[in-house]
């Protein structure tokens, strides 16, 4: 195999000839025929959604003002594991739904198991300062 040659690529969006310094207007002319906006203004932002990680946690606590967290091996081959529980008044969605964000919250494997929420790892201390 030879060697290739280095140089400036020119990409013509046009079809007319150009140079490099011309290729910034011709791609902007091309957006715009497309119907893209060429503006420096940025993305309007979203609105929070009504169901934020904080609000999740305030509706828990309220729901169940007196979780158990503890961590135990037992019968889990020898892995730790820390167990949230006693989420009785909720259902099997929003127990489903608050271990999701716990799990991404603390950064951790976690499922639901009966009504406790279970997380890999002795997470206790997380869990009571993310649930503070």
């Amino acid at each position: 195999m030879g060697k290739r040659k280095k140089g400036k690529v020119v990409v013509d969006v046009s079809g007319t000839p150009s140079s490099v310094g011309a290729l910034g207007s011709s791609l902007a002319h091309a957006l715009k025929a497309k119907g893209f906006s060429t503006s420096a203004q940025p993305a309007p932002k979203k609105p929070l959604a009504a169901d934020t990680p904080q609000r999740l946690v305030e509706a828990l606590l309220r729901a169940c003002p007196k979780l158990q967290v503890h961590h135990e091996r037992k019968g889990r081959g020898g892995k730790t594991v820390t167990m949230v529980g006693s989420f009785t008044p909720l259902s099997e969605e929003e127990r489903a739904r608050i271990a999701t964000e716990m799990g991404k919250a603390l950064g951790c494997g976690v499922f639901v198991e009966g009504e406790q929420i279970v997380l890999q790892g002795n997470q206790v201390a997380r869990v009571r300062a993310w649930l503070n």
